[in-house]
């Protein structure tokens, strides 16, 4: 149903990850959401949850085909979806998705992210993070970006594309003020939400980088400090997260720190425990930004 339909662009690349180690069958789905979900606070599928969702969302309950108020079954193969996206079997994850209306829009967005983020490169993982972008957008003009993650997911593709781009470029597709304003937004009514204060830490780093420090305060607002400020605020909500350490990293790389900073956050990050397909891949990363780090790139 999702009103970006065609995918032929899209070739899956098969996940470089045990999927057995990551499988979450019947009710450990629901033992494990906390852990799984902790930076972006996404609430559990149960039926009685998406029964209150979509009475608050009628748009959203018009989405999903021939659907005929049977909760328990929407909320069986939405929590599939996610098993499939935990367990790293992200084309899975994105055909069951598309499948749910904007109910699924969520996982969709995700399972597309991560595999262009860490399984895809150059015009590939462009054509990709396009798509999912297009998709969003389109969701966005109907009014249908109805959850802060899906808020979120809006923010965090725009922001992977922006970096394909030149600055210019990049500025031109879109306003770098409008995407804080949201960030804003998601911070004000989710004060907690872990990955809100990695996406305000990267509005700051990237332009910052980019820009310059004085074009980058003078017309965005955006400082270093603040940067530090939303990515340290994130590691006090998540200090388990390999995500937050690796984001925050990359950040410190961006804006100049000193190595040993970032090694310290990386060298943590690989000792911390993964919860699913998409931790253990940023666990990888942070393997290779230490032996960046320390000048032996493979």
């Amino acid at each position: 149903w999702l009103p970006i339909a065609d995918a032929a662009d899209i070739h899956w690349q098969s996940t470089p990850v045990p999927s057995e180690r990551y499988l979450y069958a019947g009710e450990r789905l629901a033992h494990q959401w906390h852990h799984l979900h902790r930076t972006d606070s996404e609430p559990f599928p149960s039926p009685a949850y998406l029964r209150d969702w979509l009475e608050r969302e009628p748009a959203v309950r018009e989405s999903l085909p021939d659907f005929d108020g049977d909760t328990r079954t929407l909320a069986r193969q939405l929590q599939q979806a996610w098993r499939y996206y935990h367990a790293g079997e992200f084309a899975a994850a994105w055909q069951l998705g598309r499948t749910l209306g904007v109910a699924g829009a969520y996982v969709t967005s995700r399972a597309l992210a991560v595999h262009s983020q860490h399984l895809r490169q150059g015009t590939a993982r462009k054509a990709e993070l396009e798509h999912n972008l297009a998709t969003l957008q389109a969701l966005d003009e109907r009014g249908m970006l109805v959850t802060a993650n899906l808020e979120m997911a809006l923010i965090y593709v725009a922001g992977r594309v922006a970096q394909e781009l030149s600055l210019m470029q990049a500025l031109r597709r879109g306003n770098p003020r409008e995407l804080r304003r949201r960030l804003q937004a998601v911070l004000d009514d989710n004060p907690g939400h872990v990955e809100a204060h990695l996406g305000m830490g990267a509005f700051h780093a990237e332009l910052v980088y980019r820009a310059g420090k004085p074009v980058a305060a003078l017309m965005y607002g955006a400082r270093a400090d603040q940067a530090r400020d939303y990515y340290s605020r994130a590691l006090e909500l998540a200090p388990e997260s390999v995500l937050v350490h690796v984001e925050y990293a990359h950040a410190l790389q961006l804006l100049g720190a000193d190595n040993q900073e970032q090694r310290a956050l990386l060298s943590a990050a690989v000792e911390l425990t993964p919860h699913d397909a998409a931790t253990h891949l940023e666990q990888q990363r942070a393997e290779r930004m230490l032996r960046e780090l320390d000048g032996n790139r493979p």
